[in-house]
C-alpha cells in the first residue's frame, strides 16, 4: 500500500495522456513462459466446487453456499487451517532466514479469521496531499475464481489521480491479488500502472510448492522498452502488497499485539510490521466509528516499498472497514479517509 501512496512524489514529472483503451485494464505481459502462463490461468468456478485440498478437508458446501443477492458466488469459511508442518523439512538451500519466517508466521496464519472478508465489498478512500485532494483509491474483493487448483479470493485495488493533478501528472494503476481461500496465500499479483510518462505491466506467480517467485516486468518509458524477469526463492507464508491489507484485518487485533509477516514484491522478500496502539473514538466525514488504530512499519529499502511508518484506524465492527491513515514523508504529509464503503449484506 505504501508504495501507491508514495506517488505523490512524482508530482515535479513532466506531465502527459494516458491512452484510454489501457485504463482499467489489468497487467497483460506476453512474455510469459507459456507453461506458467497455463498454470497460474485464472478460471471460472465449475458448477460443481472443488474441495480445496486433502489436508484442510474442507466440505464444498462450506466453501460455496448459496449465492447472495448482487455476488455472483462467495466462499464462507470458518476458520484458515495452515498445514501441519511438512513431513519432509521444506528446502530453501541454506536460507535459515525463510526458514526461521514460517516457524513465526505459521502462528500468525493460524489466527487468521476470514469472517471479515466480504465478496463485492468496495471500499474508496480519499487522499490527500499538503492537504489538497489528490486521489482516490478503492480496494474490493470482485470475485471468486480458480487459479492453480485453488479457489481464489480475487481482490483488487485502483489508484486514480484527482481531475486537479491531472494536468501535472496522471495516474491510473490497477492492482489485483488472486488469494488461496483455504491457506490466505497469494498466488498470482499484477500491477497494471498507466501513469503519463510510462505504462508499467508488473506480474509474480507464487509457486508454494517449489518455494519460488515467478517475477515479470515490462515498462515503457518515453518510447523505450524494457523487460526484467527472476525466478527467486520464498517463504512458504508471504502476501503481496495488496493481500497484506486484507490478512491484517483478519487478525484478532488485540491491545498491544504485534503482527510481523513477510511480504513478496518484485522476487524480493521483506517484512511488515503491524502494532495495534489502541482502541478510540474517531470521526471521518459526519459520522463517528469506534475504531482500532494500528502502526505499520515496513523494513525494506528498495524502489517499491521504501521504509517507512503508517497510522491505519479500522472500524471495531464486523467489517473491519478502512477509515482513514496518515503517513510521514519526506516532502510532506499524506492522508487518507473513508469517502464511500459498500458491501452486500450491509442495511
Amino acid at each position: 500500500m505504501l508504495k501507491i501512496l508514495l506517488f505523490f512524489l512524482l508530482m515535479a514529472c513532466a506531465g502527459g495522456e494516458i491512452d484510454d483503451q489501457a485504463r482499467g485494464k489489468s497487467a497483460d505481459i506476453d512474455e510469459i513462459e507459456e507453461d506458467l502462463a497455463k498454470k497460474f490461468e485464472i478460471k471460472r468456478i465449475p458448477q460443481e466446487p472443488i474441495v480445496e485440498n486433502k489436508q484442510n478437508k474442507i466440505a464444498a458446501k462450506k466453501l460455496i453456499p448459496k449465492i447472495p443477492p448482487k455476488v455472483e458466488k462467495s466462499l464462507k469459511i470458518s476458520k484458515v487451517v495452515p498445514p501441519s508442518p511438512p513431513k519432509v523439512k521444506r528446502d530453501y538451500k541454506g536460507n535459515k532466514e525463510f526458514e526461521k519466517y514460517d516457524d513465526v508466521s505459521r502462528i500468525i496464519w493460524g489466527n487468521f479469521n476470514p469472517q471479515f472478508l466480504h465478496v463485492g465489498e468496495v471500499t474508496r478512500i480519499d487522499v490527500s496531499y499538503l492537504g489538497i485532494n489528490a486521489a482516490s483509491i478503492e480496494i474490493g474483493i470482485k470475485d471468486v475464481v480458480l487459479i492453480d487448483g485453488h479457489q481464489s479470493y480475487q481482490l483488487w485495488s485502483r489508484a486514480r489521480s484527482a481531475d486537479f493533478y491531472n494536468w501535472v501528472y496522471e495516474i491510473d494503476d490497477l492492482v489485483e491479488s488472486y488469494v488461496s481461500a483455504d491457506e490466505f496465500l497469494p498466488i498470482k499479483y499484477s500491477l497494471a500502472q498507466r501513469e503519463s510518462n510510462k505504462t508499467v505491466d508488473h506480474i509474480e506467480l507464487y509457486d508454494r510448492e517449489k518455494l519460488t517467485t515467478h517475477f515479470r516486468y515490462k515498462r515503457i518509458k518515453k518510447g523505450e522498452k524494457s523487460f526484467e524477469k527472476s525466478d527467486s526463492p520464498i517463504p512458504y507464508y508471504s502476501h503481496d502488497f495488496l493481500s497484506c491489507f486484507f490478512f491484517i484485518r483478519g487478525m484478532p487485533l488485540r491491545s498491544k499485539d504485534v503482527y510481523t509477516f513477510p511480504v513478496t514484491t518484485k522476487g524480493k522478500t521483506w517484512l511488515m510490521k503491524v502494532e495495534v496502539l489502541k482502541r478510540e473514538t474517531v470521526e471521518v466525514g459526519d459520522k463517528k466509528y469506534k475504531a482500532v488504530k494500528l502502526k505499520a512499519i515496513t523494513k525494506y529499502s528498495g524502489e517499491m516499498a521504501k521504509r517507512g511508518t503508517m497510522h491505519i484506524w479500522l472500524s471495531d465492527d464486523k467489517y473491519r472497514k478502512f477509515l482513514k491513515f496518515d503517513s510521514e514523508l519526506k516532502f510532506g504529509t499524506v492522508t487518507g479517509s473513508l469517502s464511500k464503503y459498500t458491501v452486500p449484506d450491509l442495511k
